[in-house]
């Protein structure tokens, strides 16, 4: 006989592993960010060159982040796996 707090474990399961792979997508894509920025700040040799070169990046995230958040969608499994495409 399964006990009642066995009952509801597997969507705790899966609601924890979401919440997991979410924080570890945007703790790897942060990352990321911060190694392409370092190794195109060391190729150019100017911080003001990797910034204007990363611009395009980030108004990029942003607008898909604002066009989500204006729909009403969150972040899940689906907008991870398709975001870097």
């Amino acid at each position: 006989m399964v006990g009642r707090s066995q009952r509801h474990r597997p969507i705790t399961q899966i609601w924890n592993s979401g919440t997991l792979i979410k924080h570890a997508y945007m703790l790897a894509g942060g990352l990321a960010f911060g190694a392409v920025f370092v190794i195109i700040t060391l190729v150019f040799r100017s911080l003001r060159d990797a910034m204007v070169t990363l611009v395009p990046v980030a108004v990029g995230f942003a607008v898909t982040f604002g066009v989500m958040w204006l729909c009403g969608m969150s972040i899940n499994m689906a907008n991870i796996i398709v975001l870097p495409l």
